[in-house]
């Protein structure tokens, strides 16, 4: 579904919001540790972004397929003594699960990244038939989309249209398979409730080992914490809190976050990924998307013949992606995270690299080795490595639920 029409003026207002919100500090108000490490914040001032990106030959670039997580959000759950529960406007005036200031501020610095990485490769002005948008169906999804198209396609030339707006409406279509609804809906895909319910079992044997943890989270937290699958819920509130500048607890500095990191990596990898077939349920769509690009460019098939895909997504779409491509570090997947598919073209040769990024504050991309592909991987190799994923009938294989009494 295209956002034109009656709803133009929504995706005016959404880009917008990414323009003039950026002109004030980028920094924001941030509490977290400067760290290096895949899949650790490290929102600083002035933000590493700011740095020129590595200076990478990219003569041999043909296409680039990226997915992101969306920016910062207010938080979808609380607890009884919450300071800052999303319930009260004072704190998340725009309501639960809604971009905040600094994710708007996260995505339009993406934006101005892709830019220097890409510049010259991408022309300045924005073309239809060279980048195509799309986006998850909720609202801060597509206001992360926007936020990137503001910082990557500024008006330029005879694309200026108002002098004092940088700013151009650029569009974004809806992609309706959204991993996160997928294990929060039982009718979409009843197959990998069934494996997201035994993937949780075998997590939560291990519970009785953090017992002193759990007892130290719900007596502060005043809700009964028990199972190492409640974790990520936990992990989500403090993280929120935390990057838009309120000052957590004094209890939580004893937990959060290194008692708790590795645990939440595995416990939100358990979610999305916890079973072989829980991987080919969540990730295999979205691979099969993301290679039917990658060889439909590589034959000169691919219609128009674009240079750019970003898919504006969630922290579950990229767990699931990279245990799709067999990479199980386990890690808490930070807002405005993504991943890159970049397609090269060497001695009528293709090949791919994979490129992580732990958040729009990363000025240089970690390159992801797969165990069986390594970086930079032959697109036939890449192929091989992930078809065991991509599901021939992905509804059928939904449907196909097996005796619940079955070990």
């Amino acid at each position: 579904m295209r956002w034109i029409g009656k709803n133009f003026v929504y995706t005016l207002i959404l880009h917008l919001t990414c323009v003039w919100g950026s002109v004030e500090d980028l920094g924001g108000k941030q509490n977290s540790e400067d760290r290096q490490n895949i899949g650790v914040r490290q929102y600083n001032k002035p933000w590493p972004a700011q740095q020129s990106a590595a200076n990478e030959d990219l003569s041999t670039l043909k296409y680039v397929c990226m997915i992101t997580r969306h920016g910062s959000r207010s938080p979808t759950a609380t607890y009884p003594t919450d300071p800052y529960p999303f319930t009260d406007l004072k704190y998340w005036p725009d309501g639960p699960g809604q971009l905040t200031k600094l994710g708007k501020q996260q995505l339009y610095e993406t934006g101005h990244l892709l830019r220097r990485r890409y510049d010259g490769f991408l022309n300045l002005n924005f073309y239809p038939n060279q980048t195509e948008v799309r986006s998850n169906p909720y609202d801060r999804d597509f206001m992360s989309a926007a936020c990137i198209l503001a910082g990557l396609y500024p008006p330029v030339g005879y694309q200026v249209w108002a002098k004092d707006l940088p700013w151009q409406p650029v569009p974004i279509w809806e992609d309706r398979f959204d991993i996160a609804q997928i294990s929060t809906r039982p009718t979409v895909c009843p197959r990998y409730m069934e494996e997201l319910s035994k993937s949780l079992q075998a997590l939560n044997k291990d519970s009785w080992k953090y017992r002193k943890l759990f007892m130290y989270l719900s007596k502060n937290m005043g809700k009964k914490i028990s199972h190492i699958s409640r974790l990520p819920e936990v992990w989500d509130i403090l993280t929120i809190q935390e990057e838009n500048g309120y000052e957590l607890p004094d209890w939580s500095k004893y937990v959060y976050p290194n008692q708790m990191y590795e645990l939440e990596g595995i416990a939100f990898k358990a979610y999305f990924s916890g079973t072989y077939e829980q991987t080919r349920l969540s990730a295999g769509p979205i691979l099969e998307m993301i290679v039917n690009q990658l060889n439909a460019k590589s034959r000169g098939e691919l219609k128009p013949d674009r240079r750019l895909f970003i898919e504006a997504a969630h922290d579950a779409t990229l767990r699931a992606i990279l245990s799709g491509l067999d990479i199980n570090d386990t890690f808490p997947i930070d807002t405005s995270a993504f991943i890159i598919f970049e397609l090269h073209e060497n001695d009528s040769k293709y090949f791919v690299k994979t490129l992580y990024f732990n958040n729009s504050a990363t000025p240089e991309p970690r390159q992801l080795e797969m165990p069986y592909c390594h970086n930079p991987c032959s697109l036939e190799d890449f192929n091989e490595a992930v078809n065991k994923y991509i599901p021939e009938n992905w509804k059928e294989e939904c449907r196909n639920v097996t005796d619940s009494n079955e070990d």
